[in-house]
């Protein structure tokens, strides 16, 4: 018998009954400050919130997690050279320096062990959401004790799409099913309204220093047509008509938090 506090949490986060909340990330992967301004502009024209995972410093994240218009987390990348550090301790201390006020976590690639992510229980992250399953009804967040931490799982991503060639129709999102409901995008994906996984490409291979590239040598390769950004304008477009509201991964799990006390 779950309690009122547990019900409310069912009802208004985990969409137990009827769509409610839906959790919006992007992933910043490197992503330059032009690229990043696109998607925050797009956010403000919908009036919609979201969770940046961060891999590196942006001064818009920055401001943007200062001012407390969107939550800013990490986006830590384990692999070998990584250019954020030496081992996962430099890579957090490093990224928490950047964006202190920082409460979770998705690894790059969700690359990690448990042994990472108990790590991050020491450091004291209240989440990571490192595990992803495509369109997946039911999920729920799960407290980890000996972590203390709650681990999410999301349910669908842009890179899955575009990378499977798949439609990039709002039809793909499943946001209907019971379950909390955390959506991932990419600024470069959003920017380059990316369709398939050769636009992605051509871009990259034109570009393979993301970080220098500019937004007059960059919007070339945007796609024209049904893509990411479209999918994404549609979908915000949507969840306003509807009266969904968006809701960051702090406030999910604040509110699971608070539901279990």
């Amino acid at each position: 018998m779950f309690s009122n506090e547990m019900n409310r949490y069912m009802r208004e986060f985990a969409n137990w009954n009827s769509p409610q909340t839906v959790c919006l990330t992007f992933d910043q992967d490197w992503a330059p400050e032009y690229m990043i301004a696109q998607v925050l502009a797009i956010l403000d024209e919908f009036d919609a919130t979201a969770t940046f995972l961060a891999t590196n410093p942006s001064p818009l994240l920055i401001d943007s997690a200062r001012k407390s218009v969107h939550e800013v987390g990490l986006h830590p990348n384990l692999a070998a050279n990584s250019t954020q550090g030496d081992g996962i301790e430099d890579i957090i201390h490093g990224l928490r320096r950047t964006y202190p006020g920082s409460s979770g976590t998705r690894f790059h690639v969700l690359e990690h062990s448990y042994r990472d992510l108990m790590t991050l229980g020491r450091f004291k992250f209240e989440y990571d959401v490192s595990t992803f399953r495509f369109n997946c009804p039911y999920l729920l967040p799960a407290y980890h004790e000996d972590l203390a931490m709650t681990l999410l799982t999301y349910c669908w991503e842009d890179g899955y799409n575009v990378d499977g060639n798949l439609l990039t129709m709002i039809e793909s999102i499943d946001i209907e099913s019971p379950g909390v409901k955390i959506i991932n995008f990419h600024p470069l994906n959003v920017f380059l309204n990316c369709a398939q996984d050769a636009h992605k490409a051509a871009f990259q291979q034109a570009v393979p220093d993301l970080g220098l590239s500019n937004r007059e040598e960059s919007i070339r390769f945007r796609h024209n047509g049904e893509g990411i950004e479209v999918l994404l304008r549609h979908f915000l477009k949507s969840l306003q008509n509807r009266g969904i509201r968006t809701v960051t991964l702090r406030e999910l799990t604040r509110a699971f938090r608070d539901a279990r006390d």
